[in-house]
């Protein structure tokens, strides 16, 4: 998916601050900084005559939530807060933080644009095209009775990216996005409103079951049980693995043994290995693996891991895999 011309609307009391991140972001081509606030009131004319798509504000910014609860429409633009100090959770539309540099050297300063640059990206939700979702199937046989997608960076559009293409009634879907403590129960959210399944963070114990789909809560490792009764998660506090927690390759090893050839594997955009081994172990155990291109990956590392090592049965860019996941589902 390439991303191109993210509106970005900076909301900071400081104007040298401002004018350093304006000229630093705006060097980056996916982006195009719309305006620049040191004000509630400059910030709510910026938002209704441009109608950014991602804010970054100083979380200690007077009015900050006066602002954000007067922003008309379905939803707040995403959030990221930009301060010395992570904000509460109960912001509306955070969905990430980066803390401000606490030196004033070039190269620290460098670090915090390349990492508020990535995060805006990760962030941003592009507005419906009018395109339809893939049509629910005739054939009602079903070959595969659970998709578990993992993903990192770049995915958290890539994953709603696929789920509001798929129809109602389809297997339920596990999700590990490598994400915080704190933000998965609201991303959480805003898969729900697109798409025509429940989606929720999931809880220990949560039964898997068809028509939704459960994301991994941040801090905690999920995996895939099955008893008499189905397929159910535990999520438990435990040490990163992969270098994180939630990791994709905890859960795809659970679902090659709880679930094996009744599994679908999907690995999307995102840096480093984490899932590469894991979904070597479902195609191993008869799952059908998929994996992200390198043209439609905001980052092609964990989908090239994969593929380097046998993992991934199909390669497919991302506006293809929901069409792929419902003709395995109903093929």
């Amino acid at each position: 998916m390439q991303l191109t011309s993210i509106k970005l609307l900076i909301m900071d009391e400081s104007p040298s601050f401002c004018n350093a991140l304006r000229k630093a972001a705006g060097e980056d081509k996916s982006i195009r900084v719309v305006g620049a606030a040191g004000s509630a009131g400059e910030a709510i004319r910026i938002i209704r005559e441009q109608e950014p798509d991602i804010l970054v504000a100083d979380p200690d910014m007077p009015d900050l939530t006066a602002v954000l609860t007067s922003i008309s429409g379905s939803s707040v633009p995403p959030l990221i807060a930009v301060g010395t100090r992570r904000p509460a959770a109960g912001l509306p539309g955070l969905c990430d933080f980066v803390q401000k540099p606490k030196s004033g050297s070039a190269d620290d300063f460098n670090a915090f644009c390349n990492e508020l640059c990535v995060k805006i990206k990760i962030s941003y939700r592009p507005r419906p095209v009018g395109r339809e979702r893939a049509p629910r199937p005739e054939r009602r046989d079903v070959r595969y009775h659970l998709i578990a997608i993992g993903a990192s960076t770049g995915g958290t559009e890539a994953t709603a990216e696929i789920l509001k293409d798929l129809p109602g009634g389809l297997p339920g879907i596990l999700i590990v996005q490598h994400m915080p403590a704190g933000f998965t129960e609201m991303y959480a959210e805003r898969l729900d409103r697109m798409c025509p399944f429940r989606v929720y963070e999931a809880r220990d114990g949560s039964r898997v079951r068809t028509g939704t789909a459960l994301v991994a809560p941040g801090g905690k490792q999920m995996v895939l049980k099955k008893d008499r009764d189905g397929y159910f998660v535990q999520c438990r506090e435990g040490p990163k693995v992969n270098g994180h927690c939630p990791s994709v390759g905890v859960l795809f090893e659970s679902v090659s043994k709880s679930a094996g050839p009744d599994a679908i594997g999907i690995i999307l955009t995102g840096m480093g290995r984490d899932g590469a081994e894991g979904l070597l172990k479902m195609r191993a155990a008869g799952a059908y693996t998929v994996g992200q291109d390198r043209a439609s990956s905001v980052v092609y590392g964990m989908p090239m891991a994969a593929k380097e090592i046998g993992a991934v049965e199909e390669q497919a860019s991302l506006e293809n895999i929901a069409g792929i996941i419902v003709g395995r589902v109903h093929g």
